[in-house]
């Protein structure tokens, strides 16, 4: 399945979208491809104290991973990742 297809959307917070910038200092041009297909949400309120409040109570995970998790969990989505204490969180 082909999540950056036009049956999904696919989202990144801003930590993420941040996270991504790094690479392209780099001189790798992957992360304008990203940004091409997917829309970067802003956290609201209630989302940004939930953020607050799940990465001082998992400081060991990317702070991306915990934006993610909270967007996810607030708006209904999906939450991916390839860090298995990220997906070990967000499944508790």
């Amino acid at each position: 399945m082909d999540l950056l297809s036009r049956r999904h959307e696919v989202c990144i917070t801003p930590r993420i979208y941040e996270e991504l910038q790094v690479p392209l200092a780099f001189g790798y041009d992957f992360p304008n491809q990203i940004f091409a297909r997917v829309k970067v949400l802003n956290l609201s309120a209630e989302e940004q104290k939930d953020y607050r409040l799940l990465s001082g109570k998992f400081p060991n995970v990317g702070k991306g991973e915990v934006e993610a998790m909270v967007v996810c969990k607030h708006r209904q989505g999906w939450f991916s990742s390839l860090d298995r204490q990220a997906l070990q969180v967000a499944a508790s």
